[in-house]
């Protein structure tokens, strides 16, 4: 009869697939990172409270922004505090995702 069923649609629910129904996917080969190391510049990072710079900044930013694609030296903000992607292997435009190790340690201060 033409009908096919679907359980990942939107908004959430069960649907129905008819020869009408237009079918969006969405294939990006850009290849996950395996290791990245993510430092915050020092003169952005809030002195007045205990904090984690990864479970506090880093993994709400990426979270927030899964489809994004990084380079080495990438920078980006979240929350006032602006960080740095300073290296990343394989060192080829990628992504972070949920397979890849993420180091934080340290701090860069900023230069002129």
């Amino acid at each position: 009869d033409g009908l096919g069923i679907v359980t990942a649609t939107q908004p959430d629910g069960l649907g129905i697939v008819t020869t009408d129904t237009e079918i969006f996917a969405e294939w990006d080969k850009t290849p996950e990172f395996e290791k990245v190391h993510i430092v915050p510049f020092n003169d952005t990072i809030p002195r007045a409270y205990e904090f984690d710079i990864f479970q506090d900044y880093v993994q709400p930013y990426l979270k927030a922004h899964v489809h994004r694609k990084f380079t080495s030296s990438d920078m980006f903000m979240y929350h006032g505090v602006q960080f740095k992607l300073m290296a990343a292997e394989p060192d080829v435009l990628g992504r972070i995702g949920r397979q890849t190790t993420i180091y934080c340690e340290g701090a860069l201060n900023p230069s002129m």
